[in-house]
């Protein structure tokens, strides 16, 4: 849990992380369950900037990341 924002999140977070196997069953439970809360997931692909623009989705209502420290 994050109390402020952290890295490019414009609010503070609550962070998780997932393999690959469970994507799919975690995200559908997501979208039936997120209750109003916006939900951001994005690859780690080793490349920040395409991961947290190219390679995300958005549950909920998206929002402005400040990318300036990728570039």
């Amino acid at each position: 849990m994050h109390d402020n924002p952290v890295g490019p999140q414009p609010r503070g977070t609550c962070q998780l992380t997932i393999g690959k196997e469970q994507f799919s069953e975690v995200v559908s439970w997501l979208v039936l369950n997120r209750s109003g809360l916006t939900v951001f997931t994005h690859a780690q692909t080793g490349n920040a900037l395409k991961d947290h623009t190219d390679h995300v989705i958005w549950l909920g209502p998206s929002e402005t990341l400040k990318l300036s420290q990728f570039r």
